[in-house]
This record gives structure tokens, sequence and C-alpha cells, in this order.
């Protein structure tokens, strides 16, 4: 985890599924693999198997970034764990 997180995450537990709400001024690899191990995290310990996430970050990461990012997310132990997000802008 990051120490004093760039970022601010919410819950919200609705029927059959958790909403997790992520947002911050800027976006970086460390903290996108932070928010994911959290919402991960918080689905196991209550128990859901989905998950929505809204992105409220407005600058994306450049491409060449986030292709470098997902075989750090692809080793993330997920389990059957189900995952949609939105990204807001």
């Amino acid at each position: 985890m990051i120490p004093n997180k760039p970022y601010k995450l919410s819950f919200d537990e609705r029927r059959g599924y958790l909403y997790a709400h992520v947002s911050s001024d800027k976006a970086s690899p460390e903290m996108a693999i932070s928010y994911l191990n959290e919402i991960i995290a918080e689905c196991r310990e209550l128990g859901y198997g989905r998950v929505i996430v809204e992105r409220d970050i407005p600058d994306p990461l450049p491409l060449k970034t986030v292709i470098g990012l997902s075989s750090h997310i692809a080793k993330i132990e997920i389990g059957d764990l189900k995952i949609a997000a939105l990204i807001s802008t």
C-alpha cells in the first residue's frame, strides 16, 4: 500500500455486488496496484464475488505504462471475482 494515499477509495454494499469509487487528481502505476489490492481485499472480507469500480481520475496513464502495468495486475489473485470498471472524466 502507498503511505499517505494520493487517492480516496470508498465502498457501498449493493444487492449482489460491491461498488467501489476511487478518485484522485493524478494517476500512477503504484496507485492503481494499491487501490486494486484494496478493492479485492474488501470484496474478500465482505464475501462479494462481483465489484463495480468507478474510477474518477482525470489524467489517464500513457498506453505504454498501461501495457507494462497489465502484467503486474494479471498476477493479482482474484479467484472468481468479477470486476467491471466505469471510468469518469
